[in-house]
């Protein structure tokens, strides 16, 4: 792009020495060599032609690797998911890098949501199903660290918490399964069961945000609240 640049109304020029970043896809680790631009060698890079060349992520892994990686972690452990990864790709990734995967990628788990459209009337049961249950989840390392609001009210010899309430909610519509007594009784002879419709499940986690200790149920049951006002009508019993 030449030895200058006008970027944001500023003029940025280009380092002298290459600069390599990490690349780790499905394929195996890459090391990237590449010019940047900026002020200095010590300040952030703020224009870096060849990443977005060749479409590079904000992070050192690719997107693809990111989903098969987050794929077996909702599955099972860190620990257990890395070795999966491992023996299928022959990747060694740390499980700290897998944990940190997953909270970069749940910071758009908010955006995606509100993007989601209502589902079309026509599509949908007549009944409208609400569902929940939560369950103590132990925490680890930092996580267990409570906010200074909850600390202030702790009592004094109360030890802290190692568990957090985790809630998953569902919302759906389905149809009337009608049957008779002999339907009942026959276990072995299974009529079709209607399909829910447009099933929607969210899983909230009782943690501090910006200091704050937010309630997971609570969050959970104010979502299920917001499902009855698009998808409820006066022909859906809930």
């Amino acid at each position: 792009m030449g030895e200058t640049l006008s970027y944001e109304g500023r003029e940025l020029r280009r380092l002298d020495s290459m600069h390599k970043r990490r690349h780790v896809s499905v394929f195996g680790e890459l090391a990237v060599r590449r010019y940047v631009y900026g002020s200095r060698e010590t300040q952030k890079h703020q224009v870096i032609p060849t990443d977005a060349l060749l479409g590079l992520p904000a992070s050192d892994f690719s997107a693809l690797l990111a989903e098969w990686d987050q794929s077996f972690c909702v599955q099972g452990s860190y620990e257990q998911s890395r070795q999966r990864v491992q023996r299928i790709l022959g990747l060694d990734q740390s499980v700290r890098s897998m944990e940190q995967m997953s909270v970069s990628m749940a910071a758009d788990v908010e955006a995606f949501r509100a993007s989601q459209p209502v589902p079309p009337a026509a599509q949908e049961g007549q009944i409208l199903v609400l569902t929940a249950d939560g369950k103590g989840v132990p925490m680890r390392r930092e996580a267990t660290a409570d906010p200074p609001a909850v600390r202030a009210h702790r009592t004094k010899g109360q030890k802290a918490n190692k568990k957090r309430m985790a809630c998953v909610g569902g919302a759906y519509t389905i149809d009337p399964f009608v049957r008779m007594a002999e339907d009942v009784v026959d276990e072995v002879r299974k009529p079709d069961r209607p399909e829910p419709c447009h099933k929607q499940l969210r899983a909230e986690l009782t943690r501090p945000i910006d200091g704050v200790e937010i309630n997971g149920k609570e969050r959970i049951f104010e979502w299920l609240a917001q499902e009855v006002l698009p998808r409820g009508t006066s022909r859906w019993s809930a």
